[in-house]
């Protein structure tokens, strides 16, 4: 094969938009005129234009800036036959701005009108076989001849749903939607093709690549290429036999794939954090904050503002933002890019913390954040008649505070300027964006009003959800607004991995010891409660069947509250590190103490209830319907005046003979009462566990919760019973004392009335 040499003065064209090429037939050995025709033409001169889907792809990520996509597109028609199919590999540190175009042919020329055609692009992860979404466009104006469509995709963060095994998708395929239009469809697994994944065909792919829905449109991995992804990229080889890629610091190799992608190099590196260069060879600049004894609490989040200066250009600004934790003493900031000045920014207050001329790359930077740093704002320095003054106007006098403060070094006036005072005491002021973009460019993925940052505004590797009060997680997904917070909430920023308990916080060593006596008090109460209410005689009346049901059901409380205890340390050790452990820990241990703890209360409610109903009907009542009735609540007072008009004597004086004799009744029930009341109170008054660094408001509302079920023993003659008599005959007695009580009561009426 032979290609025309190119004589521009006599040349003509023989192939339109093609390369001429000349074609030596092996057996007459002679030359025939060919043309290789681009795939938007084709004809024996490129003469005729290929009917075709001109698709422009633009796409976006959410956080996940350095994850490596494949992206799968495919022309099929309403009988899921594929007529085209293109892929390419998309990485949004590189491809950010990128615009991807390609040509996607129907099958058959000319198409077939009557059908009705779409365009499908699937996403998988790096290694082709985790499939993420799916979108579906229709070719709404088949008629045309080119058919010109221009798509931008933001790739979720979350899988859509899927109903695995569908009865509707068969054995072979898997009930998913698209992401643009909700419909449900199957996508089906590969060899498999079909509306329900039920027409089989051969799978001409590499083992580890997927079939799109014919043999030969294969979904290649990172490092092969080819109709059947047989081929090898060989730039991502190693250069060195000692390394099994050319990026270092776990750089992920991505070949260049240049109809796309418009580079030099045959493959860049997309780095991890921390690193930069082509080869990811060069750590990042990193600066270590820390603040001086001056500050008695510290923030939850602080702003480092980067500047770099230019000679001929404008300075850039570029904002990031970091989280403190409530045990971390040092704030660290990696910064990949050139800067010159970095401020500190904090409860609206802004510091100086570093100034250099020249830069350095690859430092790392130790400083400290102080009093003597602080930028004052103009306020502070000017009286009201210069304050009153234009911008311009004003500016003229802002040498003045360099002048008269020597250890002032920068002030604002946070609408235009950021000034330092120099050496010579000369203010230098520059244009400074007081207003921070909170959104993330528009696409603010944060939850709950949470604030997004990103690290560059544009193409950025990084981002930051700063959370409004009461809230926290990565995306602010997470409340601490409950009347019963979770442990996981109040404990789970104090455990440190790795670490004996005696080197733990003491919001850990305390919450340890009161597990432990409560546990163990627990115990012993609900075991003597047992031993009382399991015998029949107990359970003559609804009164007993509560008391035993309360003591089952903080015996299985206790229980519980020990075992969520326990895993919460051993997810933090990584003991249990299964993820259906995780999950079930998360989901069940929490819901289940909050519904004993209410079971528990109802209990208690059940027996004060049977207690009134048995003093309104007296000698009318019922065993059986005292097992029933739960709903009715009366006053105790109204029991006391049936009495005191029985014996005839005062009120006051039968009142207190009653309440000493069954204090205990009254006492239980007040003490259920108050050990609520703090748990209200906490919450109307705090509202909300606004820092990890004070936990112990939320930390004893939650233990106080718990001391209901570990005093299960219900009165202090029960205890002095246990031992002399038997348990049968104890509680019958108590479960019937309050029928005998009520019946005595309204036979002494009943005569009264009589006479």
């Amino acid at each position: 094969m032979k290609r025309y040499p190119f004589d521009f003065p006599n040349y003509w064209r023989p192939c339109n938009r093609g390369i001429p090429i000349k074609s030596r037939q092996i057996l007459t050995n002679k030359y025939d005129d060919q043309c290789l025709c681009p795939p938007s033409y084709y004809g024996a001169q490129c003469e005729y234009q290929s009917q075709r889907v001109s698709l422009t792809l633009q796409i976006l990520t959410d956080m996940e800036w350095r994850t490596l996509f494949i992206i799968g597109i495919t022309l099929i028609d309403n009988d899921y036959t594929v007529h085209s199919f293109e892929q390419f590999n998309y990485v949004s540190i590189r491809d950010c701005r990128a615009k991807f175009t390609t040509y996607l042919l129907f099958k058959s020329r000319p198409k077939n009108r009557t059908s009705q055609y779409f365009v499908r692009i699937d996403i998988f992860l790096r290694n082709a076989s985790e499939y993420r979404a799916s979108w579906l466009y229709p070719i709404q104006f088949t008629f045309l001849p080119v058919h010109r469509m221009a798509i931008q995709l933001n790739i979720p963060l979350l899988v859509p749903t899927k109903d695995d095994r569908s009865s509707f998708c068969g054995e072979h395929g898997t009930s998913t939607q698209y992401v643009n239009n909700n419909q449900k469809f199957c996508y089906c697994d590969s060899g498999w093709r079909g509306s329900r994944c039920d027409i089989r065909y051969e799978c001409y792919c590499s083992s580890d690549s997927v079939c799109m829905g014919s043999s030969t449109s294969c979904l290649c991995p990172l490092y092969k290429f080819g109709t059947r992804c047989h081929l090898e990229h060989v730039a991502c080889r190693s250069i060195s036999s000692k390394l099994s890629s050319p990026c270092f610091n776990d750089g992920v190799c991505v070949p260049a794939d240049k109809r796309f992608v418009n580079v030099d190099k045959p493959f860049i590196c997309a780095c991890s954090e921390g690193f930069s260069g082509d080869l990811c060879q060069f750590n990042n600049s990193r600066v270590e904050i820390t603040f001086s004894e001056e500050f008695d609490s510290f923030p939850t989040s602080i702003f480092a503002h980067f500047i770099t200066v230019h000679r001929n250009t404008s300075h850039t600004h570029v904002s990031m933002l970091s989280k403190i934790a409530f045990d971390q003493m040092v704030v660290v900031f990696q910064f990949p890019l050139e800067f010159h000045i970095i401020f500190v920014e904090f409860d609206r207050l802004y510091y100086l913390i570093y100034l250099q001329s020249n830069y350095r790359s690859s430092q790392i930077i130790k400083t400290q954040i102080n009093s003597a740093g602080q930028c004052l704002h103009i306020d502070k320095l000017f009286n009201s008649t210069i304050l009153n003054y234009h911008p311009l106007r004003r500016a003229k006098f802002y040498h003045q505070p360099c002048r008269d403060r020597i250890k002032l070094q920068c002030f604002y006036d946070s609408s235009t300027f950021m000034c330092l005072c120099d050496s010579e005491r000369k203010a230098n002021c520059f244009n400074y964006d007081f207003n921070i973009k909170r959104n993330c460019s528009g696409k603010n993925y944060c939850m709950n009003d949470g604030d997004c940052f990103l690290d560059t505004p544009t193409c950025p590797t990084s981002s930051v959800c700063q959370c409004k009060d009461c809230f926290y997680g990565v995306r602010c997904q997470f409340s601490t607004r409950s009347f019963n917070p979770s442990l996981d909430v109040i404990l789970g920023y104090h455990i440190r991995p790795s670490v004996s308990l005696s080197r733990q916080t003491n919001a850990v060593k305390t919450s340890f010891g009161l597990i432990l006596l409560l546990c163990t008090t627990g115990f012993v109460s609900t075991i003597f409660s047992l031993i009382t209410f399991q015998a029949k005689a107990s359970q003559e009346f609804g009164c007993g069947l509560y008391l035993l049901a309360t003591s089952i059901t903080s015996l299985i409380t206790i229980f519980i509250l020990l075992l969520r205890f326990c895993l919460l340390f051993f997810n933090q050790y990584e003991i249990l590190a299964k993820p259906w452990l995780k999950t079930s820990h998360c989901v069940l241990m929490d819901f289940l103490l909050r519904i004993l703890l209410n079971i528990g209360d109802w209990f208690n409610a059940f027996v004060a209830i049977e207690r009134a109903y048995m003093v309104i009907l007296g000698t009318k009542v019922r065993k059986e319907k005292t097992k029933q009735v739960i709903f009715l609540c009366v006053i105790y007072l109204k029991d006391a005046r049936i009495r005191s008009k029985a014996r005839g004597g005062s009120f006051s004086k039968y009142l207190g003979e009653q309440f000493n004799q069954h204090y205990h009744l009254v006492i239980s029930a007040c003490v259920l009462v108050l050990l609520a009341l703090p748990r209200l109170i906490i919450y109307l008054y705090g509202g909300c566990m606004k820092s990890a660094r004070e936990p112990w408001l939320a930390l004893s509302g939650y233990f106080i919760s718990f001391v209901p079920p570990v005093r299960n023993i219900k009165s202090t003659p029960i205890l002095n019973r246990i031992r002399p008599r038997t348990a049968g005959a104890d509680a019958k007695e108590f479960a019937t004392n309050s029928h005998k009580s009520s019946v005595n009561s309204s036979l002494s009426e009943k005569k009264r009335k009589e006479k």
